[in-house]
């Protein structure tokens, strides 16, 4: 493999960085350095392999790079957040979650802020090439597919268990209210403005307005991770769960705003995309099944959910579509912004105008991951 000298540069750099972060790590080398592929919106990230010896024995480790991005998406990321949920995880949950190896502040080492974190086996459901049309869980036998959303989802129902008031109270953030739903509102409707710059987006407007007047009644508080989906759940060759991974957006709320999220996630990645979903995998009935049955009660106003899940990732399209105007890969009159599939099925599920989805979004997909004919 040729390396670049860009590469060779960071991995240089870096393995003076692990030399000085590991304890007792002598002869510390960066035998391999990659970075990872595949579309989406996710920070950089680096793939490591390190050799060393500590107290006389010869080790071997997988680690990853996660950079913050110099564009963020979500208001108000920090790595502080994602590696404290980690070392949190670590020391409150039995749920895997890489272990941290050190942060770095100062831009000036890679360029970029960034966290060392163990590599977690497993595999992952893949979002390109889709998971419903190739690859390993499409080789998997029809009942066993099933299982393996089932692992996933009690995963994440015994993740929403967790107390957030204990050892998690950092997630509070009190700048936007109480914790729980009224928080997660308030936050997105900064969010909203931020994205938004001035601009009207007349659908997540209405959209927005909607879920501060319809909010749930007393609804509960758990931790969340922000970003369930199948792309961040690690699974063993049995199976089960090996680790998640992704925590760009942990927060306080209703554990429904992460049902919502997986549930949206996994229809836009099938009938969103006008493909077939996979034989075996569970629908959003059974899913929500399979997740009551392991948080231990019924969850409730999941319409409500669906339609914050969509207004996020409304706002997550608003600041991709900015991002590549920004570097010139689209025009800058691209109305992306307003008109695209996921403001459309907004407009269908609260009865307002349906934007028209044209070529300017097709230039927009173009240069992310493979969207499909979503119309």
């Amino acid at each position: 493999m040729t390396v670049s000298s860009n590469t060779q540069h960071e991995r240089t750099i870096l393995q003076d960085w692990l030399a000085a972060a590991i304890p007792d790590a002598g002869g510390l080398t960066v035998t391999a350095l990659s970075e990872a592929k595949g579309g989406g919106w996710s920070a950089r990230i680096l793939f490591a392999a390190i050799s060393y010896t500590s107290a006389g024995t010869a080790m071997e480790r997988r680690l990853v790079v996660r950079f913050l991005p110099d564009y963020l998406l979500f208001l108000g990321t920090t790595l502080e957040n994602q590696w404290r949920f980690c070392e949190a995880m670590g020391r409150h949950s039995a749920i895997p979650v890489p272990g941290i190896i050190g942060v770095e502040n100062d831009t000036g080492v890679l360029g970029q802020a960034f966290y060392v974190m163990e590599q977690v086996p497993g595999q992952v459901a893949s979002q390109s090439p889709n998971y419903n049309q190739e690859g390993w869980i499409v080789d998997l036998p029809v009942p066993e597919r099933g299982r393996l959303w089932q692992n996933a989802l009690e995963t994440l129902a015994e993740l929403h268990r967790l107390d957030w008031r204990n050892g998690f109270e950092f997630l509070d953030q009190p700048q936007y209210g109480k914790p729980g739903l009224d928080q997660l509102l308030n936050w997105l409707v900064a969010w909203r403005d931020w994205a938004a710059k001035g601009r009207a987006l007349p659908v997540v407007d209405a959209a927005v307005d909607y879920l501060l007047k319809e909010r749930p009644a007393n609804p509960t508080v758990s931790v969340l991770w922000g970003d369930p989906t199948p792309s961040n759940v690690l699974w063993n060759d049995d199976l089960s769960v090996s680790g998640i991974i992704d925590f760009e957006s942990v927060t306080l709320g209703p554990p429904e705003a992460d049902l919502g999220w997986w549930l949206y996630m996994n229809n836009l990645l099938s009938e969103g995309y006008r493909i077939k979903r996979l034989e075996g995998l569970p629908s959003a009935e059974e899913s929500i099944a399979i997740y009551e049955k392991a948080l231990g009660r019924k969850v409730s106003d999941m319409a409500y959910y669906d339609i914050l899940a969509a207004v996020r990732m409304a706002i997550i399209t608003v600041r991709s579509v900015d991002l590549h105007i920004s570097r010139g890969h689209i025009a800058a009159d691209n109305n992306s912004i307003t008109n695209n599939p996921v403001a459309a099925y907004i407009a269908a599920k609260l009865g307002l105008p349906i934007p028209e989805i044209g070529a300017d979004f097709h230039a927009f997909t173009a240069n992310i991951f493979p969207m499909g004919d979503e119309e």
